[in-house]
């Protein structure tokens, strides 16, 4: 029987205490919504950033929106997603906060992700 907002809590009430394995089983179903819910936000960011690259013919949004466009440093066809999600994992490394300064010293201004995926971060003309 819940109160209404008029009464008041009184020891002299009666009522029944919650069980321990209840409560316990009640907060592990909230947990694995809450896991639920983040996993449904978190995920399309998560793919997002490794595949972002490889989508669009090789133009993440930003690149779109720049007119830039990601390429196959030898082919010069568009970012796969698996060189997207190799370049793009270098980020998340120890070594990711020197990514956008690498740029600045290596020849044709690529990063270490670049390097391995054999890519390269192009005007777009298309």
């Amino acid at each position: 029987m819940a109160l209404t907002s008029s009464e008041k809590y009184t020891p002299e009430v009666d009522f029944v205490k919650a069980s321990l394995l209840k409560r316990f089983i009640a907060e592990l179903i909230d947990e694995i919504f809450y896991i639920i819910f983040a996993l449904l936000l978190l995920l399309p960011m998560v793919l997002y950033f490794f595949l972002q690259d490889g989508m669009l013919e090789g133009r993440s949004i930003g690149k779109r929106i720049m007119g830039l466009r990601v390429v196959d440093a030898k082919t010069k066809k568009a970012c796969t997603y698996s060189q997207s999600v190799v370049r793009n994992i270098f980020m998340i490394t120890p070594i990711g906060f020197l990514e956008n300064i690498v740029v600045l010293f290596t020849e044709n201004h690529r990063r270490l992700g670049d390097m391995v995926a054999n890519t390269i971060v192009i005007e777009d003309t298309a």
